[in-house]
């Protein structure tokens, strides 16, 4: 079995403010572990990743754990994308989605 490498950066919820401030432009990328819809969209994502360095950042979520900041964010589930620009949210999407729907989203968006 082969891996593909992944492109977008690994971050935690406490590190979106910095990202959010430091960065015109950025994607969350709430993601957990076992979740079939994160499996289905993360080579979506991944390949939008690989071609725009740095935009994409990842946080893997758990229940648990990660309750009050997953809360703090107004994530309900898994997957979630939030986009910002300039400092401020412009867009989320929740659940699944296909890589037409995702290439909508970002060519609404101009990302």
């Amino acid at each position: 079995m082969t891996y593909e490498k992944t492109y977008f950066n690994y971050t935690h919820f406490k590190e979106v403010p910095k990202l959010v401030k430091k960065k015109k432009k950025i994607i969350v990328f709430a993601i957990q572990d076992g979740c079939s819809y994160c499996k289905m969209v993360e080579p979506i994502v991944n390949e939008y990743a690989k071609k725009n360095d740095s935009i994409v950042y990842a946080i893997v979520t758990n229940k648990e754990t990660d309750y009050t900041e997953a809360e703090k964010y107004k994530i309900k589930g898994t997957p979630t994308l939030i986009f910002y620009r300039n400092g401020k949210e412009i867009f989320r999407r929740e659940n699944g989605f296909t890589n037409d729907q995702f290439q909508q989203i970002i060519h609404k968006l101009d990302f």
